[in-house]
């Protein structure tokens, strides 16, 4: 599940929004606001931030994303469901947050490189490919090298996404 949403949650406009289309069908007109819209001060830096509302993506944690980030769905959804803010949740303490100029925030360009930086449904086939073949090459002779597959695949991978961070 990628967004924990309730009643509390329904809204007419907001920035941050979510069209009810993503999760109810025939209630297109319902919309539900997932953030607030809040003026962070950090020592002298003082910035205008969406605070994502508490347990709507991750539980006692945070998550602060900056005004000028342009919301859609793929800023929390990776392929296949995954939530993007869970797995970073998963490997980092305290607060996340996107974008502005407050200590621990990651740049948007930044951000938008982690996205697409996602393993997807190819890449996992591949890797599971992999470790199977690994142990399988033991005991039976293996139509392709896996290994050297995948390798190519995340070396070819890598020069994409440092064209697009560059």
């Amino acid at each position: 599940m990628i967004f924990n949403l309730n009643s509390e949650h329904l809204a007419e406009k907001s920035r941050y929004y979510l069209s009810v289309q993503e999760f109810i069908r025939n209630h297109p007109d319902v919309v539900f606001n997932i953030a607030e819209h809040k003026i962070i001060q950090e020592g002298k830096i003082k910035d205008k931030y969406f605070e994502i509302y508490e347990n709507v993506l991750v539980k006692e944690r945070r998550i602060l994303i900056h005004k000028d980030v342009e919301p859609n769905m793929s800023l929390f959804i990776a392929e296949k469901n995954i939530s993007i803010f869970k797995q970073i949740a998963e490997l980092v303490v305290g607060d996340i947050i996107i974008g502005g100029k407050l200590r621990n925030s990651v740049p948007v360009d930044e951000f938008y490189g982690l996205i697409e930086n996602f393993p997807n449904t190819y890449e996992k086939k591949l890797y599971a490919q992999t470790r199977i073949s690994s142990i399988l090459s033991n005991y039976f002779e293996m139509d392709k090298d896996f290994g050297k597959k995948y390798k190519k695949y995340r070396e070819k991978h890598q020069v994409i996404i440092t064209q697009l961070l560059n």
